[in-house]
């Protein structure tokens, strides 16, 4: 059979995979992997998210288009090589998770993870999900799917948002105006200090919605929405005395 026969598709890296020297790999040539193998290998090869497979006692590894961006300079090097050799400095990090896959059959999930990686000369904090999937042949874990996700940017957008947003509750505690912020759907998602003080009749006010608990609000303060963040901010005079007031 011709070697698109046996791995098929079209994507970037099903064209490496034929084009590999497997031979002097653990996995020898294509035409003697087992049927399972490549059927493996071509699922692999058709995700559209980050996939890689690691397969047999040195854990081959075999991956996709989408996981290229994730080894950064190791691609295309990587291709063919055990992942202890290529993952080295999270070895650490992996290395018993991997282990435990191919031993016991148990997958594991991991949500942002912290995987300090080698990339363009340098040492980077990277952020994943990811997971480890047995991979079976008559019976027995023979490999392991991993499939990835980088959140390293929505990690970090995160946090700089909680940073901005701890600085502005400083200076929102700081006024002497009541202020409360309100979600998309009219829910309570802050109250500043003094906003505390002019809501205390109500109790706690956060989560509520926001017509519900001041029902006659309207007619008192002043409520702005964001253009920017879609927020509702509703600021009341440091004369106030009460909450609502009958129209």
């Amino acid at each position: 059979m011709e070697l698109h026969d046996l791995i098929v598709g079209k994507a970037d890296m099903a064209d490496m995979v034929r084009a590999h020297d497997w031979s002097a790999t653990a996995l020898g040539p294509i035409h003697s992997w087992s049927d399972s193998l490549r059927s493996t290998v071509n699922m692999l090869l058709a995700l559209v998210s980050p996939a890689i497979i690691y397969w047999g006692r040195g854990l081959t590894a075999i991956y996709n288009d989408a996981y290229c961006p994730i080894l950064t300079t190791r691609h295309p090097d990587f291709l063919g090589r055990p992942v202890r050799e290529v993952w080295s400095e999270v070895w650490d990090l992996i290395g018993s998770d991997l282990d435990a896959v191919m031993s016991t059959g148990r997958a594991t999930h991991k949500r942002e993870a912290l995987i300090p990686i080698l990339a363009y000369g340098e040492m980077q904090d990277f952020y994943f999900n990811y997971s480890f999937s047995p991979l079976y042949e008559d019976g027995i874990v023979v490999g392991v799917l991993n499939l990835a996700e980088d959140t390293t940017e929505t990690v970090l957008a995160r946090r700089k948002l909680h940073s901005t947003t701890g600085r502005l509750n400083q200076v929102l505690d700081a006024t002497t105006d009541g202020v409360i912020s309100l979600n998309e759907e009219w829910r309570i998602t802050y109250v500043n200090q003094r906003g505390k003080q002019i809501t205390a009749p109500q109790g706690e006010i956060l989560g509520c919605n926001f017509w519900e608990t001041f029902p006659a609000l309207s007619y008192e303060g002043r409520h702005t929405l964001s253009t920017t963040t879609g927020r509702w901010t509703s600021t009341f005079p440091a004369s106030s005395s009460r909450t609502t007031r009958s129209p």
